[in-house]
Formats: C-alpha cells, structure tokens, sequence
C-alpha cells in the first residue's frame, strides 16, 4: 500500500515537473528564435490536431486495456528509483505485457504523449507547445527508453530480447508485429 500511495503522487509530481521545465524551455526557444507565440495555423491544420489529440487519448484507453494505471504508475516509480539509485527498487512482480498496442510498438505510452502534444499544439496554435512535444520526444528517445529497455532485458532476458527484434521502438507499425 506505501507503494501504491508513493506512486500515486510522486510519479504525477515529477511528470509535472517536466512539463514545467520542458514548457520553460519551449518558451525560451521560442523567444530565441523569434518566432510568433501563435503561427495562426488554417483551421484544417488545427482539426488535424483534434484528431490527433483523440488519437493519443485513445491509445492511452487501449493501454490500459491491458495494463492499469496504477501498475503503469509504480513500474514507473520502480524504474526512476533505480535510474535516480535514490532506494533499492524493490523487484518488479508484474509480468511482461505484449498485448494490445505492444503488438505494434515497444513504447505505446511514449508515443501517445508526443501524439497529445503534437495535439495540443496544432488544436491551440501556441508555438512553445510544439518545442514541448519535441522536448518529450527527446526525453523519451534518449533518457527514458534506453533505461527502460536495458531494466527490461535484464529481467526477461532473451524473451524481451526477441521481442526488440521484431516490434518498433517508437513508431507504431499498422500490422502487428507480435504474435
């Protein structure tokens, strides 16, 4: 149960710190590169946007078909403890879903929060919004995955390690990849 509540709030306290800190970025880009806040897209743009926006929501509703979020949110928890060596992780328990949009790429949830920002930036219009999807893409690719990925291996070792092999890292392919 500590577990449970520790992850309950750290989790959306650190993910809401990068926002914070990703959106300041975004923002001081922005103003570096002296480019408009809005870009006063077409509204054709911006619907594409909205349709984006409800594709990434509905790929998180698909993930948790599968895996739910309170197991999403201490899996989490056990992997920054030990990216951050802060407490001995505790040894994970949960089993290695290949399921649903796993069939189709490795890191479903990552792709669905780029989708929402790409989402949010051409539903709005706000420039910062675009430097913030490309922040979360960049954390995703290079601090997130490959962490996640080498936890993963050590613990399911050369069934995870078939798995790489055969499903996209990031980009979702439109058949499944697994059976």
């Amino acid at each position: 149960m500590k577990a449970q509540l520790q992850a309950v709030i750290v989790v959306p306290l650190v993910v809401s710190s990068l926002i914070g800190i990703f959106g300041l970025c975004g923002y001081g880009a922005v103003g570096l590169l002296g480019l408009p806040a809005r870009l006063q897209l077409p509204w054709p743009l911006r619907g594409v946007g909205g349709l984006l926006l409800v594709g990434g929501l509905s790929m998180l509703g698909w993930i948790f078909r599968y895996r739910p979020p309170l197991q999403v949110l201490l899996s989490t928890l056990v992997t920054m403890r030990g990216a951050l060596g802060v407490a001995a992780p505790p040894a994970r328990d949960e089993p290695l879903v290949l399921e649903g949009p796993q069939r189709h790429l490795r890191h479903p949830m990552y792709f669905a929060v780029v989708l929402m920002w790409l989402g949010w930036w051409l539903l709005l219009d706000y420039t910062l919004l675009a430097f913030v999807a490309l922040c979360f893409l960049l954390w995703f690719r290079l601090v997130v995955i490959p962490l996640e990925e080498r936890e993963l291996r050590s613990l399911f070792r050369e069934g995870y390690a078939a798995y790489t092999r055969a499903v996209p890292r990031l980009l979702p392919s439109l058949r499944p990849r697994w059976p």
